[in-house]
């Protein structure tokens, strides 16, 4: 085939009525697609009491292709960058097989939830014949609990043990599903159960406050759950991940409870007092907008040659609490800025343009990295429409990021900027 019979589109609509945002968006594909493989749709958290409407809306149009989708803290296209909208991705291409899948309560049982979504996944896609395959994944991502009957709070100035904090945490889990999205636990089962795929996706989000996110299958709308699609195609693909935090020589030995994702201690003193203490922060900065701070400077690890950043998700007497689990009891406090990520986009553009534009890019983006450039994300728009010509693509901003490439990486981390490309 040659590749005009390959079409992929992005479109966005910024109508608040979600009838009205289900009829532009379905008119906007009508005019340049016929029969989409499949259809990816994004929302902001502000189209909460719309997102029946839209779903519907578009299904009757297109009651054939899967949809999946979910919330994220914002998106980019090469109309702009959005913080409040609806956007859709749609591609037609005869050589190409699609699957969508779904796992439930992925908090309380990522492992059932992740072999759950796989089962379906592989009923469908199997019997593809097609080499080339790429999976997406959406999961839900952190949602803040209340753990001390106080409302929803990140920074609890009380004191209280670690392993008291290990047992609310799990608690949580159990009875609210709230708590750490538990997206690493999830990636790493997906890929053992379809270990030949390459993934990106990302952690479904709300506007940076984790306190509520939503994922679409279809026309059905869940929470804590991990959504896939699952493509075999002879289309080529190209994957790219970079890391756009640098080290500081802020390096230290942590304890950790339990829970992985827990820091009690820092060099054998109290995790949070420590901390604080290497950043030269004031006490006043423990508070709500803590996470946001700490946006510039996330905690590192490494495993097998690669760095593994986490943003700090709240803060409980002496303990850190981060995004996902710590493989390894040796960190160090990473350091981001703007000029650090618009050199990350620009080495990931460089390397998955090296044969020219692609036909169409899916860009999975930090919600950290979003607020840490501010106004400045229109340059990172800029350097993607600069290397993909007239090509659309579509970045979303996510809580966390997935990539994985066969028999070389397997990473759940944030601040990271990973790309899927169709060449």
């Amino acid at each position: 085939m040659n590749d005009l019979e390959f079409k992929a589109i992005v479109e966005v609509s910024r109508k608040w009525d979600g009838e009205e945002v289900a009829r532009e968006l379905s008119d906007k594909i009508k005019n340049k697609i016929a029969s989409p493989k499949f259809i990816l749709l994004f929302t902001t958290i502000h189209y909460e009491k719309e997102f029946e409407k839209i779903l519907n809306g578009i299904k009757n149009d297109f009651p054939e292709p899967p949809l999946i989708g979910g919330t994220v803290a914002g998106f980019m296209t090469q109309e702009g960058c959005y913080t409040r909208g609806v956007t859709a991705l749609a591609v037609e291409y005869e050589n190409m097989d699609v699957a969508i899948g779904i796992g439930h309560n992925t908090k309380k049982n990522p492992l059932n939830a992740s072999v759950e979504c796989s089962d379906m996944l592989k009923k469908e896609i199997d019997g593809s014949n097609f080499s080339n395959k790429f999976l997406f994944v959406l999961t839900s991502g952190t949602i803040v609990p209340s753990l001390l009957g106080t409302g929803v709070k990140r920074v609890y100035k009380t004191k209280i043990p670690s392993s008291m904090l290990s047992r609310l945490l799990k608690t949580s889990f159990q009875t609210s599903q709230k708590g750490v999205g538990r997206e690493d636990i999830i990636l790493e089962e997906i890929s053992k159960q379809m270990p030949e795929f390459n993934i990106i996706g990302g952690s479904s989000i709300d506007d940076n406050n984790m306190e509520k996110n939503y994922q679409f299958f279809n026309n059905n709308i869940y929470t804590n759950t991990v959504i896939c699609l699952a493509i075999k195609t002879d289309k080529e693909l190209l994957f790219d991940s970079q890391v756009a935090v640098e080290k500081t020589d802020k390096v230290f030995e942590a304890q950790l409870s339990g829970e992985k994702y827990i820091i009690k201690k820092i060099d054998n003193n109290p995790a949070t007092k420590t901390f604080f203490e290497y950043l030269n922060w004031p006490d006043s900065f423990m508070d709500e907008k803590l996470h946001r701070r700490t946006f510039f400077y996330p905690i590192l690890f490494e495993e097998q040659g690669e760095i593994f950043p986490e943003v700090i998700g709240g803060l409980i007497g002496n303990n850190i609490v981060c995004g996902f689990n710590l493989k390894s009891n040796n960190l160090c406090i990473g350091r981001s800025s703007k000029g650090i990520l618009i050199n990350a986009i620009k080495q990931e553009l460089d390397n998955i343009t090296k044969r020219g534009p692609p036909k169409i890019g899916i860009v999975i983006y930090c919600s950290a990295l979003l607020e840490t450039l501010g106004r400045d994300f229109y340059k990172v728009q800029e350097s993607i429409k600069e290397s993909y010509q007239n090509s659309p693509f579509l970045l979303i901003a996510t809580g966390g990021e997935d990539f994985c490439v066969p028999n070389k990486i397997l990473k759940h981390s944030n601040e990271t900027i990973n790309m899927a490309a169709f060449i």
